[in-house]
């Protein structure tokens, strides 16, 4: 397994490394925090989970001392890490800062992979294995509500979730002018979900990709 992450374009073109050996050896994950500007890992052999920016810069150890991590995602609403140990039948999470760390769920074996959907408050799961059975499942995000969504003899691996994104367009074009002030700012809010990009006349304003954005006040 080599041990680099690399990045791409979504079609395949301009791949470059983002973190190398000694920062990664083996690593078996990566999610982005797009919002925050974020990026985490698991390393299967360090037993580790790390942090850096987007492009691979300042990386930090938030967890250590983990035996092999393996399945893993993040919930950024939340500020959460999910994850399991390669050899541990568990599924713990913590705080980004890797404190708080809890057990969610005991099992009766190890998942092979873990995707978390916030809006749906659900972790999903899954295990393919010889000797129990194939089975996709999921859960509450504080580990209650556990259910079987599917078993069968086909080895799953990993699996994607394809979820409702909020429709994408002017969600506000203007604020009525009774709602404007002299010397008060005003913050405009976009719904909950998805990623953010505020526009101007039709162009990207640089740096607003939060949920919120706010005008200083007019005079």
């Amino acid at each position: 397994m080599q041990s680099t992450i690399y990045r791409s374009d979504l079609d395949g073109s301009n791949v470059e490394p983002l973190l190398t050996s000694p920062t990664v050896n083996t690593p078996l994950g990566a999610v982005g925090d797009v919002s925050a500007g974020k990026l985490y890992w698991t390393d299967l052999t360090l037993g580790e989970i790390g942090v850096s920016d987007l492009d691979g810069q300042n990386p930090q150890v938030v967890l250590s001392g983990l035996s092999q991590p393996f399945a893993f995602d993040i919930d950024p609403a939340d500020g959460k890490i999910y994850w399991n140990d390669r050899f541990d039948d568990v599924i713990r999470r913590a705080d980004f800062d890797g404190s708080n760390i809890e057990v969610l769920a005991a099992l009766s074996f190890v998942p092979d992979d873990l995707h978390i959907d916030r809006d749906a408050g659900k972790v999903y799961y899954s295990h393919a294995g010889y000797l129990v059975p194939i089975e996709l499942r999921r859960m509450d995000l504080d580990g209650s509500n556990n259910e079987l969504l599917a078993a069968h003899g086909v080895w799953p691996g990993g699996f994607a979730l394809r979820l409702a994104i909020p429709e994408i367009g002017s969600i506000i074009s203007s604020v009525p002018p009774d709602q404007i002030f002299e010397d008060i700012p005003v913050t405009l809010t976009a719904p909950a979900g998805g990623a953010y990009q505020w526009q101007k006349n039709g162009a990207n304003i640089p740096g607003a990709t939060g949920q919120t954005l706010e005008f200083s006040p007019v005079s």
